[in-house]
């Protein structure tokens, strides 16, 4: 097996790996034979890590979820990478034929990379990390151990690639969500930089997002049901600034709150119910109604509100 397909094979070309799968109840012996050598070695990888004394950082995320076990994927700044392919940059395994969990850096041509570290210097860089599982419904965890010092002034900081929710990673690294099937179950940016770098790539990040919509969208609220104290995540997209609005109704019709009323940048507009009317009181658990108007845009959606 490899990456979800099966085959039988009588040679392995180098560099290749495979899930070998055993049919029988017995014990498999899987023998490979030597094979003539046509140049001389190359040089030893280097670690995945940093060795002890070696200038530069490096960030080890682990995914964890249900009952599949774990994935690692580490990145950072050390001397001798680049941003271009090379030795410090390990591929991904494929992936098992199930009980899938798959945490990868994205290079530039969407191959998957297990260690993806970039070059020493500069003001900040930014990887693109993805979650991939068949465990749809579990819930996962995503920790961070950091190895080395960031650079002086510098912070870390995930953004959610759908949400473009912001999580700080620099005290805490960890990022706790849901699998919710697909075939790329969640995607972040993680930034490394110092204040103005992030500024700059939140930009650049907010501008990529509104330059893939093709129209004005409500997107289903998240989460559904949701509790008072958590609250519901309700985004508007927006491919270009425009006047819009989002307000919340109840089963009767009758407006309970205004959420925005105004201008929205391009992006994603983000806004957070916590089950409140237009004068802060709490409203009943139940059935609630999210309308957004925009250009070319009319649309609701069901919110069910939990105590």
């Amino acid at each position: 097996y490899a990456d979800a397909a099966s085959g039988e094979l009588a040679t392995i070309a180098p560099g290749e790996a495979f899930w070998v799968e055993n049919a029988g109840e017995g014990p498999l012996a899987l023998r490979i034979p030597a094979s003539p050598q046509e140049a001389p070695p190359g040089p030893p990888l280097p670690a995945p890590g940093l060795a002890e004394g070696e200038a530069g950082w490096s960030l080890q995320l682990r995914a964890t979820t249900g009952r599949v076990g774990s994935s690692r994927a580490r990145c950072g700044q050390r001397l001798g990478a680049s941003a271009a392919r090379e030795t410090f940059d390990y591929g991904e395994p494929p992936a098992p034929p199930a009980g899938k969990l798959s945490l990868a850096w994205l290079d530039g041509a969407g191959a998957r990379l297990a260690c993806d570290y970039r070059a020493l210097g500069g003001s900040g860089e930014r990887w693109r990390l993805r979650l991939d599982s068949d465990q749809v419904g579990a819930d996962f965890r995503i920790a961070g151990l950091l190895a080395g010092a960031l650079p002086a002034g510098w912070s870390l900081v995930a953004i959610d690639a759908v949400t473009l929710a912001e999580i700080p990673l620099s005290a805490a690294p960890e990022i706790r969500g849901r699998i919710a099937g697909g075939a790329a179950s969640r995607r972040w940016h993680l930034l490394a930089g110092d204040a103005a770098y992030l500024a700059a790539e939140r930009g650049a990040i907010a501008a990529e997002f509104a330059a893939g919509l093709a129209a004005f969208a409500l997107w289903p609220a998240q989460p559904n049901p949701c509790r008072r104290a958590e609250g519901a995540l309700i985004a508007l997209a927006a491919p270009r600034a425009a006047a819009a609005s989002l307000r919340i109704f109840d089963v009767q019709g009758r407006l309970v709150r205004r959420l925005h009323e105004g201008a929205v940048a391009p992006g994603l507009a983000r806004f957070t119910w916590r089950g409140e009317d237009e004068r802060g009181a709490r409203v009943a658990a139940g059935v609630y109604f999210v309308r957004a108007e925009a250009p070319g845009l009319a649309a609701t959606r069901k919110l069910v509100l939990l105590d």
